[in-house]
């Protein structure tokens, strides 16, 4: 394993020839990521969930649906009614959620095209090779 130091304090390890995050970098990009997902997941929801409505025809045929399928799976009426809901948020939430993956593979994506030119800045010391 060698490593290289840049711009004073970062340093890159690299093993078998290929760079490696050390742990300080790879909490921040875990959790730069999660913050994005899941404040994303929360706007989309909230965005989702304006165009859901009692006075909604379309939403009233979905949830009946899905309460007449509980009903047929065998849970009484009362809670499949409150079921049919349920099934429409659960539906709400996860494609909320996709569609903030999608927001954050976007800006990671970005962030990597960014990152690329600096692949040909950084030099890679060779420790390997005996000084004069």
């Amino acid at each position: 394993m060698s490593s290289t130091t840049f711009c004073g304090n970062i340093s890159l390890t690299y093993k078998n020839g290929f760079p490696i995050l050390t742990s300080n970098e790879s909490k921040f990009l875990l959790n730069f990521a999660s913050t994005m997902l899941l404040r994303g997941s929360q706007i989309h929801q909230a965005y989702l969930s304006e165009h859901i409505s009692l006075f909604d025809g379309d939403y009233l045929q979905a949830a009946r649906q899905s309460s007449q399928f509980l009903t047929q799976q065998g849970m009484d009426p009362v809670t499949a009614q409150q079921g049919g809901a349920g099934v429409i948020y659960n539906e709400l939430l996860r494609q909320a959620y996709m569609l903030s993956f999608n927001d954050t593979f976007f800006i990671l994506s970005i962030m990597t095209i960014c990152l690329l030119p600096f692949i040909l800045i950084m030099r890679h010391d060779d420790h390997n090779v005996a000084k004069p």
